[in-house]
């Protein structure tokens, strides 16, 4: 599902993505159909939160 790249790999750059969107006010859906929904969660949460 990730080629050519790793999980690990792949989800940290959604993370990253994700947070940085959230961060420029962007809205995002999230990617559950796609396994991703909890990067994209997990690094909004953390942005809103500020953590």
């Amino acid at each position: 599902m990730y080629t050519p790249y790793e999980m690990k790999e792949a989800i940290s750059f959604v993370h990253k993505i994700s947070h940085k969107l959230i961060k420029n006010y962007y809205k995002i859906v999230n990617g559950f159909y796609l396994a991703i929904g909890n990067s994209v969660i997990n690094s909004t949460l953390i942005n809103i939160l500020n953590i």
